[in-house]
């Protein structure tokens, strides 16, 4: 049997234990990030420039996934990855933050390269 003491207790502990998740939750949205993850895609195609590709991401994870459905994305087409195979581009990196490949000798008119960078966020 509890005494009076116990049971207020056991009857205030709950709701403390909401009131800090509530302050975390709160504090944990004020807070800046210290750093961020830039995905960056540089495409040359058959002679023809590819518009430059920046995404910014809050995680590593989630600027490494990014970067792995962009090669796999087929966009109604074939893939990044079905291209290249199927042109026998040379892969020079295949790493989760670069990702290098171009048409051997012909580097800067058919080659692709994706990279991942941290950023730090100056205050």
């Amino acid at each position: 049997m509890m005494n009076q003491l116990e049971q207020r207790f056991v009857e205030r502990v709950p709701i403390l234990l909401n009131d800090m998740a509530e302050s975390l939750k709160t504090i944990a949205g004020k807070i800046s990030p210290e750093c961020v993850w830039v995905f960056t895609a540089e495409q040359a195609w058959d002679g023809e420039y590819a518009d430059i590709v920046v995404k910014v991401f809050p995680t590593e994870s989630a600027a490494v996934k990014y970067m792995h459905d962009f090669l796999l994305d087929d966009g109604g087409d074939e893939s990044i990855r079905d291209y290249i195979k199927r042109k026998e581009w040379e892969v020079e990196m295949d790493e989760p933050m670069l990702f290098r490949s171009f048409k051997q000798g012909y580097y800067g008119t058919d080659h692709i390269e994706l990279t991942i960078t941290k950023c730090e966020i100056k205050k």
